[in-house]
């Protein structure tokens, strides 16, 4: 968790435009960063919440993304 009222986390939250309840998984590969932002997973979760949902599709993602 990053608090975006941090000064000290500035840099990071204008990396990944982070806001308010941004959700991003980063990889790494040979020292070059991939971003995903599962953001609207989560957001669907919140509105829904179907955790059955919400784990298959998170699940699913990061399986994409580790690939």
């Amino acid at each position: 968790m990053v608090a975006l009222a941090d000064e000290a986390n500035k840099a990071l939250i204008d990396k990944y435009n982070a806001q308010s309840q941004t959700v991003i998984l980063v990889r790494t590969i040979k020292k070059k960063e991939f971003a995903t932002d599962l953001t609207p997973i989560v957001q669907a979760y919140k509105q829904s919440n179907d955790k059955a949902k919400f784990e298959q599709e998170m699940k699913a993602k990061i399986e994409e993304v580790i690939k």
